[in-house]
């Protein structure tokens, strides 16, 4: 007998006797600890694909222009989870911010030759049409016969001022809309562009122009009162 059926015949005395498993006990050994193996590969699969926004569920994502605007609150939370208090303060908040937009939007227009200049058209427009209205209103007034005979003088004279009171308003209300309405929308457009930071250094210098030039008033007319006690000197 060969050395290797001397091994085989002692391998199956010991599978016999139940000293070593058996080939098939063996295969299925393997088999289920590599299906343990697979199955524990595959749930940290899963475990891993899992999105990580589960774990996430309550915390609540804080956007700084939201809570400038009185969106969201400093810790995150939105209108609909707002207390009465927070609210309020919320609105505050947003009034706020639209009324300095709406400040630095007048700033930006009063440093407009274009729009100043059409402000003075409208106003002479709308300053005639009224002014005409009201000498329209007293000559009637003082002369009653301006209406019994509409071809007297004083009835053609406030006929000849209400079609002026008409044009003069009509004529600023028309020119308002084609001309500083568009110059008006522009610097809305530019002022809703800009960031808060912006918005306020706008404010700011305008505020320091505005002190300057009122300061330099105060020094005219203080140099101005100090020539005339000079002269009654």
């Amino acid at each position: 007998m060969s050395l290797r059926d001397t091994i085989e015949a002692a391998r199956k005395e010991a599978q016999e006797a139940g000293v070593l498993p058996k080939a098939g006990a063996e295969d299925a050994n393997d088999k289920a600890e590599s299906d343990e193996e697979r199955a524990g590969f595959t749930r940290r699969s899963v475990a891993r694909a899992r999105p990580s926004r589960e774990a996430a569920q309550g915390v609540r994502v804080v956007n700084a222009a939201k809570v400038r605007s009185g969106e969201q609150t400093a810790s995150g939370k939105s209108v609909a989870q707002m207390s009465k208090d927070e609210r309020r303060e919320a609105r505050r908040r947003r009034r706020e911010r639209e009324d300095s937009r709406a400040s630095a939007s007048r700033v930006l227009l009063k440093d407009d030759p274009t729009y100043r200049r059409g402000q003075r058209i409208w106003w002479i427009l709308l300053g005639a049409g009224f002014g005409a209205t009201v000498i329209s209103t007293i000559l009637m007034t003082y002369y009653p016969d301006a209406q019994a005979d509409p071809l007297s003088v004083p009835g053609l004279l406030s006929i000849a001022l209400i079609v002026l009171a008409y044009g003069g308003i009509v004529g600023a209300l028309i020119y308002d809309w084609r001309k500083v309405k568009p110059l008006r929308t522009a610097a809305e457009a530019a002022v809703s562009g800009m960031s808060d930071k912006k918005v306020a250094q706008i404010l700011r210098q305008d505020a320091e122009k505005e002190a300057r030039r009122k300061a330099q008033k105060a020094e005219a007319r203080a140099a101005r009162r100090g020539v005339r006690n000079t002269r009654h000197e």
